[in-house]
């Protein structure tokens, strides 16, 4: 039986990034399958699975997830460049085949499964058993190391991979949905992502991730000036019903994200600088709580809190000062 280590071996990252390319290629619908032995040993002959394919699926996604599992595969790299790479590189072959989106070319941030919600899935369903708990607090741990190392792109990458990743495997298990609701850290590195984080490609990329998993009307560009962007849905009413119909995975990350949102509208006023994604965010999802949800909130708490907010604020300045260079 082919283990993790035999297609990521331990201390050998480029062996391993060249694995994850090459399964990228493999299991690609586009292009012509390998006939690596090692490879072909994915295509198992098993009643279980209703096709080679499905079971190769199957397969892969096994041996992504008992790497993501295994700390030495990313430990044991040579230095911190490559971790992050080759860590970066298995969370992407993760979020990949959770969406059904494999392609043999890298796909720039974020993966839009919104927009790929009408391409079916080849993903089969017993995947899902891969998604529990333990899992959840695997990742939940590389998030957290990534977020307090984001110092460069390629970290500041690897903190968004490590998220949608997390996010779209609370879509597929209701186990790792219930790990995700009930952990205490979750709310506070939300806080630390959205509020917190110096780098603005990580508070952005974190607003545009909820967004998709919450249905809102539409996502902001990075500009804050900038109106949310359209859906591609012209008609009124085929919008409405989306928002209303959503989805049971939808519901729970609407009734999970707007206690928490909300809450961080004081902090973010409060704070300098870093208030645009948090107000940005509460607002496009007032809107569409008040379309799909209305039942879930209490308008007359949330005036006698944003009211007392506005009043109590005051406002500052900050002196900019223009250094001119001395004549000597």
């Amino acid at each position: 039986m082919l283990s993790h280590t035999d297609t990521f071996p331990l201390g050998q990252p480029f062996k391993s990034l060249y694995a994850v390319h090459a399964l990228h290629d493999y299991l690609s619908p586009w292009q012509p399958r390998p006939t690596t032995p090692q490879l072909d040993d994915l295509s198992p002959e098993t009643d279980a699975c209703p096709s080679p394919r499905a079971a190769s699926l199957i397969r892969t996604m096994s041996l992504v997830v008992m790497a993501i599992s295994d700390p030495q595969v990313a430990a044991q790299c040579p230095n911190r460049e490559l971790q992050i790479e080759l860590g970066s590189a298995l969370v992407e072959l993760f979020v990949a085949l959770l969406g059904g989106i494999l392609q043999p070319q890298p796909r720039p941030f974020p993966f839009t499964f919104t927009d790929a919600a009408c391409l079916d899935s080849e993903l089969p369903a017993a995947a899902a058993e891969f998604l529990d708990a333990p899992l959840f607090d695997r990742l939940l741990v590389i998030l957290s190391v990534a977020v307090s190392a984001t110092s460069t792109e390629n970290a500041t990458n690897h903190v968004s991979l490590c998220l949608q990743s997390i996010l779209e495997s609370c879509s597929l298990s209701d186990d790792f949905m219930a790990a995700f609701c009930i952990h205490p850290e979750v709310p506070r590195l939300f806080e630390d992502l959205l509020l917190n984080d110096p780098q603005t490609a990580v508070r952005q990329n974190t607003a545009v991730l909820i967004r998709q998993k919450i249905g809102t009307e539409g996502e902001r560009c990075g500009d804050s000036t900038c109106p949310p962007c359209s859906p591609g849905l012209s008609d009124t009413s085929v919008l409405v019903n989306s928002l209303q119909n959503a989805t049971p995975a939808v519901q729970r990350f609407r009734d999970f994200f707007w206690p928490l949102i909300w809450r961080l509208v004081r902090p973010a006023i409060t704070s300098i600088g870093n208030s645009v994604e948090i107000l940005d965010l509460c607002f496009d999802m007032l809107q569409t709580l008040q379309e799909a949800q209305p039942e879930t909130l209490d308008l007359e708490q949330l005036s006698d809190d944003w009211f007392s907010l506005l009043l109590d604020y005051t406002t500052s300045e900050v002196r900019l000062r223009t250094w001119r260079r001395r004549k000597h």
